[in-house]
């Protein structure tokens, strides 16, 4: 159906910039001066951690409201996680605090993603054909977590780690636009 296929899309696009951001995260973290293991560690775990949090929430938040509405605010909140991320690592403006603050609505948003994505799946695919939707969700999501590795570490490596955060900023708002 034609939402279906606007749904692949976003998706597929979605997972694009979830692969492409860990690359660009750790570089770009890494990149700082005076960073180490430990300070990416402390980012990651404040993406990580509300994340697994806020799953359970996520999931009454996408039963009580319409699931687009959820998917895209939790795209949204994605890219501007990512992005705010990415300007920091731009400007040099980069507290511990901040970059954690960013990371930490990184990980809310997939805690609305994921909850609101498997409830939305028989709201627009036939019975019938759920089991070929599903399929086609999870080769799209496999191409594009391969393709987002390559690219994150393409555009880390060619245009540095801020702008690589940029890029996956702009992907989560184009998978919300869609």
């Amino acid at each position: 159906t034609p939402p279906y296929l606007v749904l692949l899309a976003a998706r597929t696009i979605s997972m694009l910039g979830m692969a492409f951001s860990p690359v660009a995260l750790a570089f770009g973290i890494l990149q700082l001066p005076g960073a180490n293991a430990g300070t990416l560690s402390v980012v990651l775990a404040a993406q990580t951690l509300p994340m697994v949090v806020f799953m359970l929430v996520g999931g009454v938040i996408a039963d009580r409201h319409p699931r687009s509405q959820v998917l895209l605010a939790g795209e949204w909140l994605a890219a501007l996680g990512w992005s705010a991320i990415g300007v920091m690592l731009l400007t040099g403006y980069t507290p511990i605090w901040a970059l954690s603050l960013a990371a930490a609505a990184a990980g809310i948003a997939g805690s609305l993603v994921y909850p609101a994505l498997n409830g939305i799946i028989p709201d627009l695919v036939p019975p019938a054909l759920r089991a070929q939707g599903n399929a086609w969700l999870a080769m799209g999501a496999s191409a594009s977590r391969l393709i987002g590795l390559v690219a994150g570490g393409a555009v880390v490596t060619w245009l540095g780690g801020g702008w690589a955060m940029l890029c996956a900023g702009a992907l989560y708002a184009v998978a919300g636009l869609l």
